[in-house]
């Protein structure tokens, strides 16, 4: 069952006013709370198991979170795209699965079907080794060895697949919002683009700023937050270096685009590109 049919199960229909986010019934976590707003289950009221219910969030406007039960990812928020996300020792744990249940396998077989589908990691500190739990007794030359394995694992798996790591539960939601958001307004705007012409300055900017490759409602305010004008957020796009490991492999940027949080290498490269930089 994909998006759209499961907003049909609750007499919903897509809506230009509302964004939707479907989330697995068996998710009970702090980014679940965080896409809400609320600080605790019993702030929310109800029992952890939501059951197909709808909730309108206190943080993100116009945003309602359906709770349905989903066979292969945790967070779908279109009929082509969802994410799965696992929290800190759960990374580590479903990475060194059985073969048929480890998470490689699991996005494979949800990439074969032709949807987006990432890999959302919450880490303390957004550093990997948070991920493993040791007993007391492991020595110190073990723990180095099984993070290192873990890490290039992760790696490994990020040159295959979409996986991104954050350090907070509430950045994930943010992201996750964004790509609904992005998403959803996709299906409602015309190829010609509707006119802005009774928008503000600012909302026209932010408005030509999405039409750059992987750029929602949040990401463009924040450049233009920062940048003012689209001119110069291509004139800092141009200026912003990717910066790569000693084996040539992209790892980082270096100028004015570090202002933005997010804006990684595979932004930077994509949009660089895009614009013939």
């Amino acid at each position: 069952m994909n998006f759209t049919e499961i907003l049909a199960e609750h007499s919903l229909v897509p809506d230009k006013d509302k964004t939707f986010i479907i989330v697995d019934v068996h998710e009970n976590n702090g980014v679940v709370d965080s896409l809400l707003g609320y600080k605790s289950r019993d702030d929310i009221g109800l029992p952890i198991k939501f059951n197909d219910n709808i909730f309108e969030s206190k943080v993100f406007p116009n945003l309602y979170l359906i709770f349905h039960h989903l066979i292969a990812s945790d967070y779908l928020v279109s009929d082509r795209q969802c994410h799965e996300l696992k929290i800190r020792g759960d990374a580590y744990t479903s990475l060194h699965g059985n073969a048929d249940h480890s998470l490689k396998n699991q996005v494979w077989k949800m990439r074969q079907t032709g949807m987006f589908y990432s890999v959302l990691i919450v880490v303390n500190n957004g550093n990997l080794a948070n991920c493993i739990y040791f007993e007391e007794d492991v020595s110190d030359e073990d723990r180095e060895e099984t993070s290192r394995r873990f890490k290039k694992a992760i790696n490994t798996m990020k040159k295959q697949f979409v996986i991104d790591i954050f350090p907070t539960e509430k950045e994930t939601a943010a992201y996750i919002y964004e790509r609904a958001l992005y998403e959803q307004s996709r299906k409602h705007t015309d190829f010609s683009r509707s006119n802005t012409k009774s928008k503000p300055l600012n909302e026209k900017r932010e408005y030509l700023i999405q039409g750059f490759i992987d750029v929602g409602g949040i990401k463009s305010k924040q450049i233009i937050d920062e940048f003012e004008t689209p001119l110069k957020f291509i004139e800092a796009l141009k200026d912003t270096e990717v910066l790569q490991t000693k084996k040539g492999e992209d790892k980082g940027i270096s100028g004015p685009l570090e202002k933005i949080p997010r804006l990684g290498h595979k932004f930077v490269r994509n949009n660089q590109e895009l614009m013939g930089l």
